[in-house]
């Protein structure tokens, strides 16, 4: 089992898996930025992704050093250079790195502090031990507040692309970080990475990610899915149905019913039919929509139908408790 406190001290990386050893050996390299002026890394190993290790650089800086070379890389993070106005839950690239070769090597990111979304809030135990205390409130305004991010990004025309929720880091439930940026589609610069995952749109199941180009459509899928996961602790909405996850997603089997008598009944069968029972009919319908009959609720949507259910919430005309009782 990985060790959620180790992930919370690595934040702005592209960590997928195992805790970092104490005894890696720390790096001390000699880098120069896009300006022309010398860096100089020296720390420690702190945490490994699928494509870079990741070192301390300073207290609040990290340096992202990649193993291998991509030449679109650097096109993309000279784009996100310059995105000085984008919204700041996003972990931009601060400085780039060159090696003596003049090949980029990395860049320098800030440091991010919080818990990493797929292993805490999507992870029961470990949301009751890391959030004590929090109610539907909390989960819409951590909804909305990773909407409004992803929408702001897409007006600077970038996808996420590779939606991933060990890529979201949440320190409280208006503050949440997304990182691995420099994977993200710019423009035509692609997405090239990713796996099938509950997040990927029925369109992209059996194409190349190096090849197929991520739409607006695809992400408006993976935000109504990363929605779905937040206010049902991580369950993903195609699980209920039994077989391949990914045969479920194409085939649309989307097995929250939207009709009061299936709900009642499902409610009376598993927490999880609880807490749908719980979210307000529009709500359920958005969701319903996007999965079962496979629309596209747009962001302008999603927000309208958020800061109502936040709204009626913090006036108590929906219940607060996350996990209702069967009555």
């Amino acid at each position: 089992m990985t060790n959620t406190k180790s992930w919370t001290t690595v934040n702005a990386t592209s960590i997928k898996s195992s805790t970092p050893k104490d005894d890696a050996p720390p790096i001390y390299g000699v880098f120069t930025d896009q300006n022309g002026e010398t860096v100089f890394v020296s720390g420690q190993k702190i945490g490994r992704g699928g494509e870079a290790d990741v070192y301390r650089y300073r207290s609040d800086k990290v340096a992202k050093l990649f193993r291998t070379e991509d030449p679109e890389k650097e096109k993309k993070l000279k784009l996100l250079l310059q995105l000085v106005n984008l919204d700041n839950a996003f972990c931009l690239p601060e400085r780039l790195l060159y090696n003596k070769n003049g090949k980029l090597a990395g860049y320098i990111m800030s440091y991010r502090s919080g818990f990493i979304l797929a292993e805490s809030i999507f992870q029961a135990k470990e949301f009751s031990n890391r959030f004590p205390g929090w109610t539907r409130i909390e989960l819409t305004t951590l909804a909305l507040r990773c909407l409004e991010a992803i929408e702001n990004l897409h007006k600077y025309d970038i996808l996420i692309g590779d939606m991933n929720a060990s890529n979201i880091i949440v320190e409280s439930p208006g503050n949440v970080s997304f990182i691995d940026v420099d994977s993200y589609q710019i423009g035509e610069l692609r997405c090239k990475v990713g796996t099938v995952s509950p997040f990927t749109s029925p369109r992209l199941h059996g194409k190349s990610f190096k090849s197929e180009p991520r739409t607006i459509e695809d992400e408006q899928f993976a935000t109504a899915t990363l929605l779905f996961m937040i206010f049902h602790l991580g369950k993903l909405p195609f699980s209920n149905q039994g077989g391949n996850i990914g045969e479920n997603i194409i085939n649309r089997n989307f097995a929250f019913p939207i009709s009061p008598e299936e709900i009642i009944s499902f409610s009376k069968r598993s927490v999880w039919g609880r807490i749908w029972e719980a979210l307000p009919s529009n709500i359920r319908n958005a969701f319903y929509r996007t999965f079962k009959q496979g629309d596209s609720v747009g962001y302008l949507e999603w927000r309208e139908l958020l800061r109502r259910y936040l709204s009626d919430l913090e006036r108590n005309k929906f219940s607060r408790v996350i996990l209702p009782q069967i009555i």
